[in-house]
């Protein structure tokens, strides 16, 4: 009760409904253990208006059934039958048929004790087929025993009997004592009242044995909790009275330690200072160890680059002139307007070819960047660009000064912005 009084504290604080039904729900069942019924139906009820206007789901089923057994252990047979009717449809309706066998017990013990024993044997028996289904055999067990008792009550003894049996061994199986108690003290009832008075006398023993057992169970669990509280009370005492004397010994090992951890860090604090600025220029050293690498492979890929561009531009360049030359010289009146064409059609191609060699030998080696400059260079790049018609690039420079940068770094910065521009035409697909 404790628990479930904070628990709901916290879901009233957090305005959680679901949760708090669910917890007025528990509340109530402990109630109903005690056999306080007027108070486990108040809280059942106030579970119940809540779940009426929420969101079906698995909690609301264990609040129908206990709302259930509540009416039905106050002899509300109505009210009872109602309640198992709804939680009934609400199984249906989150497709959970384990928990439909737990409906229609009650509803077979409302109907028994209002005396209609047919309808109580019809729906104990539909609670028998899904206990089987999910070999559920403590439910069968407790089933079985309450048709015994129906069939007793017919006075079909044959019958009555058969089912105490069967109930009695399901409950052994599953080691529900409280049901073969049941189970043997109904036997031994039956037996009496039909003249067996051997085994009436045998099952009764039995019955009073397995009753004993539980009250010893009880006992000895009641015993190990005393004991064990007693236990605890001793052991506290006992530690209460080390921890006096311990504290006074440690009050001297915790200046004698403090001194010692200070000295320690003391010494730590200035290893690692020393060690820091030691790693500090190590650091610095291998910084300028990499950046010197860095700028020598750039350096070395650029001459490379200006190596390219010069044979592109001194070579094939030279020799598409060369062609172009020759093939103008072949320029006659003797020549058809077909083969004109075609004569005029290979010097535009070399044309062409000529030009693009001379983009490409500009590309890797931008003479402008190194005669006029980075911004410069930057605006003629754009220029070029934007007479393509495949972009419009909008440059601004604002502060720029080329002693910012050596040459490499303008290079390289040039390098990026064209690799950034031909990106964008690439895959971008932009206009601005």
């Amino acid at each position: 009760m404790q628990y479930q009084l904070k628990a709901l504290k916290i879901n009233e604080r957090l305005n959680l409904k679901n949760e708090i039904a669910v917890c007025y729900n528990y509340i109530s069942m402990i109630y109903q253990t005690k056999y306080q019924l007027k108070e486990a139906e108040e809280f059942a009820n106030k579970s119940f208006s809540i779940i009426k206007n929420e969101k079906p789901n698995r909690s609301h089923i264990s609040i129908y059934h206990n709302l259930a057994n509540i009416f039905g252990m106050q002899s509300k047979y109505k009210e009872a039958l109602a309640m198992d009717s709804i939680g009934l449809e609400l199984c249906e309706q989150l497709n959970i048929e384990f928990n439909k066998s737990m409906f229609y017990d009650n509803i077979a013990n409302c109907f028994y004790y209002s005396n209609e024993f047919d309808k109580s044997i019809e729906y104990h028996k539909k609670a028998i087929t899904i206990d089987s289904s999910f070999k559920n055999n403590k439910q069968l067990g407790d089933t079985h025993i309450n048709l015994g008792a129906i069939y007793d009550e017919l006075k079909n003894y044959s019958k009555a009997e058969e089912f105490y049996k069967i109930g009695l061994d399901l409950c052994r199986k599953t080691g529900f004592k409280i049901g073969t108690k049941n189970a043997l003290e109904q036997l031994s009832k039956l037996y009496f009242k039909t003249n067996k008075v051997n085994s009436a006398y045998e099952f009764l023993q039995q019955s009073n044995a397995v009753k004993d057992s539980i009250l010893n169970e009880k006992t000895e669990q009641k015993i190990a909790e005393l004991q064990a509280l007693y236990d605890t009370q001793k052991k506290k005492e006992q530690i209460a009275q080390q921890e006096l004397k311990i504290s006074k010994r440690n009050v001297l090992l915790v200046v004698l330690l403090a001194a010692l951890v200070l000295s320690f860090f003391l010494f730590r604090l200035f290893y690692y200072r020393y060690k820091f600025k030691q790693e500090q220029k190590l650091q610095q050293e291998l910084v300028k160890e990499e950046l010197k690498r860095s700028k020598a492979i750039l350096e070395s890929e650029e001459n490379e680059r200006q190596r390219l561009a010069r044979e592109l531009h001194d070579g094939v360049g030279q020799l598409l002139s060369a062609s172009k030359l020759n093939l103008s010289s072949l320029t006659s009146n003797n020549c058809t307007p077909e083969e004109k064409l075609r004569l005029q059609q290979s010097m535009d191609t070399i044309d062409d070819s000529i030009k693009e060699i001379r983009n490409i030998s500009h590309n890797m080696v931008p003479d402008v960047l190194l005669n006029l400059g980075f911004v410069i260079a930057v605006q003629d790049f754009i220029s070029r660009v934007n007479q393509t018609n495949k972009l419009k690039i909008h440059f601004e420079s604002n502060g720029f000064e080329e002693s910012m940068l050596d040459n490499t770094g303008k290079l390289m910065l040039y390098r990026i912005i064209q690799e950034l521009v031909n990106n964008t035409i690439k895959y971008a697909e932009a206009t601005q």
